[in-house]
């Protein structure tokens, strides 16, 4: 009968109840009671075939396992049943890249590390698929036809392409890329003279430049010379694509994944479980105000439907149109530009200029940065243009 797969399945329970170390210790386990290395390699990269594993280097191996499993099931007939899973993963390859995208937007799209992976890893996609789309879809190296039988081979080759769009148009819009300097230590000193002794106390803070640059993603991975390359394949992707809107389809789907709305058909309810232990991990989705408006809608359900959440909430993915430098665009930009030059949070930053604004000191300052925005001069932030 072989090596049992129940492990693999306790694993991938304790990953969605939030209990990593556990899951990590099935996973540990079922290679030592011998299950093939392959097969737990590609359900630990996946989560379990719920995300394409584009946060490592060299994600691209997902497709060599993914091969190693085709060779494994050909030999070993017991392990025909995951290859097939497996299989249903690259044929939902669009709906995996599309949720590790959202895990990592906020962290590593909407604003960007130097040498980030995860860009690195959207060229990396891209590049395979670019390669070996003839091999999957008309070689069918992987066997999907015999082993997916009635699969619509259509739609998955469309599916590809537009992975390709979403790619290079992820590569040529701009996010900002921030960077922070250490200046030393200052010193406040504080002297009360009682007459007859006096008491001083001296304390310390430490001071740090923040700024940001703004650049096409692909910029950010050093693919600086490549820019008009891409924007020749981007433009040709769409004309294949017949009238397809990436910029407002990408944004549509990862604002779906970002904010958890649940499909009708249930497909997304587990990475959802998945995703919400992930996210409470990730500082870049929080902030002082988010976390009060968390407890404002715990203690006021009715909450949910104030409009200070749409004004105020930075739960909204960006654009992606091309040449737009100030994604988060509410009331020309401002708050975007001193969120990104600044580090601060979008929404603390909105939350400050509109209690700043009920002062009328507010109003000033913000006219005269979009003013300043409007003539090319920005707080904190500058521009590499392609």
């Amino acid at each position: 009968m072989g090596v049992s797969l129940t492990l693999l399945d306790y694993a991938k329970e304790k990953m969605l109840e939030g209990n990593f170390s556990l899951a990590a210790s099935y996973y540990q386990r079922a290679l030592v009671e011998g299950v093939p290395e392959d097969i737990v390699n590609l359900r630990y990269l996946t989560k379990n075939y719920l995300v394409y594993p584009i946060e490592y280097e060299n994600s691209d191996r997902y497709f060599s396992l993914l091969q190693s499993l085709h060779a494994l099931a050909e030999n070993e007939t017991e392990y025909a049943n995951e290859y097939v899973q497996a299989l249903g993963s690259l044929l939902e390859l669009k709906t995996m890249f599309m949720r590790a995208l959202s895990l990592f937007y906020f962290s590593d799209i909407e604003v960007s590390s130097r040498n980030s992976i995860v860009i690195n890893q959207i060229a990396v996609i891209l590049n395979y698929i670019r390669k070996n789309k003839t091999e999957i879809l008309e070689s069918d190296v992987y066997d999907i036809k015999r082993y997916c039988s009635g699969v619509d081979m259509s739609k998955f080759a469309r599916e590809l392409n537009i992975i390709e769009a979403y790619c290079m148009n992820l590569l040529l819009s701009y996010t900002a890329v921030q960077d922070q300097a250490y200046l030393g230590k200052t010193y406040s000193a504080h002297t009360i003279d009682y007459g007859y002794y006096a008491e001083t106390t001296i304390n310390s803070r430490d001071r740090y430049l923040n700024w940001a640059v703004l650049k096409p993603r692909v910029f950010v991975i050093g693919g600086d010379a490549y820019y008009n390359d891409f924007l020749r394949d981007y433009q040709l992707k769409l004309q294949e694509l017949s009238g397809f809107d990436s910029p407002k389809k990408l944004r549509e789907e990862l604002n779906v994944l970002v904010k958890h709305k649940y499909s009708k058909n249930g497909s997304n309810k587990e990475f959802f479980e998945y995703a919400k232990h992930f996210e409470k991990e990730d500082s870049s989705r929080s902030s002082y105000f988010s976390d009060m408006n968390k407890l404002a809608n715990a203690i006021n359900p009715l909450n949910r439907l104030n409009v200070m959440n749409m004004l105020f909430d930075k739960k909204n993915v960006c654009s992606f149109e091309l040449d737009e430098y100030f994604r988060r665009k509410k009331l020309c930009g401002v708050c975007d530009m001193i969120s990104a030059g600044q580090s601060w949070s979008i929404d603390t930053v909105r939350w400050c200029m509109a209690i700043a604004g009920c002062f009328g000191i507010g109003i000033l300052v913000y006219i005269a940065l979009a003013i300043s925005m409007r003539n090319g001069m920005y707080w904190g932030i500058t521009i590499e243009k392609h």
